[in-house]
Order: structure tokens, then C-alpha cells, then sequence
């Protein structure tokens, strides 16, 4: 039996060449396959290029659609990795990351803005080593002052049902 190669396109910089053992007998088995060889935790459509619209790529729903011996494929899963990604840890992993510059930087400013935050660090300066806690609000409350902003209007909150608030 003759192998089935895919073109898979996961990104427009991530594109690979899958070698099946043969051409799966159903779009689920597919993505099965695609999910094994790719190692994706997330569930994903899959697009193929159609040759009847120029090779514009369209959903594939039937596998009869793919050609008999190769095909480009692309996935499709922008909306459940943005609905899958944990929001809030990347957000504070990034202020963790960045913690130790935006002190450094905010120790260097001089003037108004440099008393205004010399005040908070002190503020957060309780005489021992600052927990993760502490570090993430000085800099969540120092970067509108660094960035010259009104800190009421800074931040706000929103959730689907609601208008934004302020916080």
C-alpha cells in the first residue's frame, strides 16, 4: 500500500509534510492522525484546497474531497487556542518576567514621576524580601505613572454581560 502525504499548514510558519500509511478513510481519522503526529492537545478544523475555487482553501467535511495521493491541508484552530489559553497566568507570567527591569527602571527615574514611585516602592518596601503579590502590584500600580497616564483610568474590567468598570 502506497503512502498518503499531507501538506499540513499548523501556521504560515509552521508547515510540515505528514507521511500516512494511507489515506484516512474519514475526516476524524484525519485529524486523528494529524493530532498524533503533531503532538496538538486542541480539538481543530481542518481546510483543504479545493481545485474547484483556484485552490482556495474550504472546509474539508468529506474525505472524498482530498485528492487520492496527496494534499495540502491547513488546520484551523484560532479560536479555540484563543479561548483554550490561560489569560491571566500568561498575563502575570509576563509582569513576573519583566518585574525585576520595571524596578530597575523605576528606581532611575528622577522628578515628579520618580518621587511618585520612589513613594510607592516604599510603600511595597515592608523591610523583607517582597512576595510575588507585592512586586506584581508595584508594578501594575507604577506603569501608569511611569507612562505619565491618570491611574484611575488605567485599568479597567470588562466581562461579556457588562460594560467596562473601572478598578
Amino acid at each position: 500500500m502506497e503512502s498518503y502525504k499531507v501538506r499540513l499548514i499548523l501556521t504560515e510558519q509552521d508547515i510540515r509534510k505528514l507521511s500516512l500509511d494511507a489515506k484516512p478513510k474519514n475526516v476524524e481519522e484525519l485529524k486523528i492522525k494529524i493530532k498524533e503526529k503533531c503532538d496538538l492537545q486542541y480539538d481543530f478544523n481542518v481546510m483543504y484546497e479545493d481545485s474547484d475555487f483556484d485552490n482556495a482553501f474550504c472546509n474539508l467535511e468529506d474525505i472524498g474531497d482530498l485528492p487520492a495521493s496527496r494534499a495540502t491541508v491547513k488546520v484551523f484552530a484560532e479560536f479555540n487556542r484563543i479561548v483554550t489559553t490561560d489569560l491571566q497566568s500568561n498575563f502575570y507570567g509576563a509582569v513576573d518576567r519583566y518585574t525585576p527591569r520595571f524596578v530597575t527602571i523605576f528606581k532611575s527615574k528622577k522628578g515628579t514621576v520618580g518621587e511618585k514611585l520612589d513613594e510607592l516602592m516604599q510603600q511595597m518596601n515592608t523591610g523583607k524580601e517582597a512576595d510575588v503579590t507585592a512586586m506584581r502590584t508595584l508594578v501594575l500600580r507604577g506603569l501608569p505613572i511611569l507612562l505619565g497616564d491618570d491611574a484611575s483610568n488605567f485599568y479597567n474590567t470588562c466581562n461579556v454581560s457588562s460594560h467596562c468598570k473601572k478598578i
